[in-house]
């Protein structure tokens, strides 16, 4: 099915589709799914996004700027050089799960509440982003960047592998299990035995 910019798709079932390098801009998409798809390098901007799931698509390099996203899920996909830095916050509700995300850039973005599950989040940019009440469960956080970041009350118990300076980054209310914790500790060069 081809997708065109400046239209209105409703209850959409998409599977297998190849929309790489597309312009689809400014469409809306309420109710639909997205199967197996690959989007890598399209632009969706201006793009409205409600209800809707992406199962197992790849949505490397698209560019998302002034998309909106409200109750989108991210199923089984890869998503990699993606900047989220110019998305409309105004609502942001996403979730992503056992999906890739490598090289991505949130900072500077209102994210909270955000649900990463099973998810490996590798090489991503968190500088200045609110992430307070996200959930990172069973997520691999490996070579991520969190400066300045707000992690107010959010969990990352079953997290790992992430590096993040308590001097730098608000982490009241946050929540970590063992051994992972003892990473805050690094900056310090404490040594536990």
């Amino acid at each position: 099915m081809n997708l065109q910019a400046k239209t209105a798709y409703r209850d959409l079932s998409v599977t297998g589709e190849d929309y790489a390098d597309l312009q689809i801009i400014e469409a809306e998409f309420e109710g639909c799914t997205f199967s197996q798809c690959n989007f890598a390098g399209a632009n969706l901007s201006g793009s409205t996004f409600e209800d809707v799931l992406f199962d197992n698509c790849n949505l490397s390099r698209v560019t998302i700027s002034d998309c909106s996203f409200r109750t989108v899920h991210f199923r089984d996909c890869k998503i990699a050089g993606v900047n989220f830095t110019s998305i409309n916050q105004f609502i942001v509700d996403w979730k992503f799960e056992r999906s890739v995300l490598e090289f991505c850039d949130f900072s500077g973005g209102k994210f909270a509440e955000t649900t990463f599950v099973d998810a490996i989040v590798r090489e991503c940019e968190f500088v200045e982003t609110d992430l307070s009440g996200a959930t990172f469960n069973q997520t691999d956080l490996l070579r991520s960047r969190f400066q300045r970041t707000n992690l107010t009350d959010a969990d990352l118990r079953e997290a790992r592998n992430y590096t993040i300076d308590p001097r730098e980054n608000l982490l009241t209310g946050a929540k970590f299990s063992q051994p992972e914790v003892f990473a805050l500790l690094d900056v310090f060069g404490v040594v536990v035995e």
